[in-house]
């Protein structure tokens, strides 16, 4: 199955016990995240099994920063393989078998910004709850490792808007 922006997504802690395959991914939206004045913003948590949802966003983080009380999140977008098109797209790449594989649709870095909700609900990768302070503390220290964080966000306009729910993806 393969997960790409406004298609479904797998969250990994439930890989192995899903039968289906595929990526997911994001297209590549202009970095603006100035939302909308008509848009409807969407708090609720992104579930566990990020599957069942549609119109999320799968980005890896590049970094975090903090300006005047503001969090923007820079990230570039991926797509995730899971099940058995992940087998069949790591073995076409002549990876170890394994159930999900991450891919950048262009094949190349390319950062995008977007401005978290103070009022978006985060999610750990254990689906523990964060304050932004705790991710935004995290983060910072994973991105200082050169850790390019996998996450699923939900924006308040499609794939342009400002982030409304984040939660990170675990990988093992």
């Amino acid at each position: 199955m393969r997960i790409q922006y406004l298609v479904p997504a797998v969250f990994l802690v439930g890989v192995s016990a899903c039968s289906a395959s595929g990526p997911s991914s994001a297209p590549s939206p202009s970095p603006a995240s100035t939302p909308s004045p008509t848009a409807t913003a969407d708090y609720r948590p992104i579930s566990t099994m990020p599957a069942t949802e549609k119109g999320l966003d799968f980005v890896e983080l590049i970094n975090v920063t903090t300006a005047g009380g503001v969090v923007t999140l820079h990230v570039d977008r991926k797509v995730m393989f899971v099940g058995d098109e992940a087998l069949a797209h790591n073995r076409s790449d002549g990876n170890p078998p394994n159930d999900f594989a991450i891919e950048d649709p262009d094949g190349q870095d390319k950062e995008l910004t977007f401005v978290l909700d103070p009022k978006a609900p985060l999610r750990s990768t254990e689906n523990r709850a964060l304050t932004q302070t705790q991710f935004v503390r995290n983060a910072g220290r994973q991105t200082a490792e050169g850790v390019e964080t996998p996450l699923w966000l939900r924006h308040r306009d499609g794939l342009d808007g400002t982030i409304t729910a984040l939660a990170e993806q675990y990988l093992p």
